[in-house]
């Protein structure tokens, strides 16, 4: 990882914003690829994605195919971030940590 990308990743997630329709350039790019992926031969039922842009300044997350407040985009995204650092010979252990004292 360049010390540029490291940089970017350390200075943290300072705008979120959750929208139903793309209006940065990463979005609209993310819509792109939603749209090739629909117009594809063998894309069908059941087939769902999540898309993660970056660049030294900016980046976005945007998912198609899972209902808008299903949260099967979190499990999916968390079972391929523990499948890339297998295949990278790293293991993810992923710790629930309750909301609330009573959680305990």
């Amino acid at each position: 990882m360049s010390d540029e990308h490291e940089h970017h990743l350390s200075e943290g997630i300072h705008h979120v914003r959750r929208l139903s329709e793309p209006d940065d350039r990463l979005g609209r790019l993310a819509a792109a690829m939603f749209d090739a992926l629909e117009a594809h031969p063998e894309y069908g039922d059941g087939v769902k994605a999540i898309v993660m842009l970056d660049t030294s300044g900016e980046g976005t997350i945007a998912h198609h195919g899972y209902d808008e407040d299903d949260d099967g985009v979190f499990v999916a995204l968390l079972l391929h971030l523990t499948a890339i650092a297998k295949a990278n010979g790293m293991t993810v252990d992923l710790i629930g940590i309750p909301n609330s004292p009573e959680g305990l």
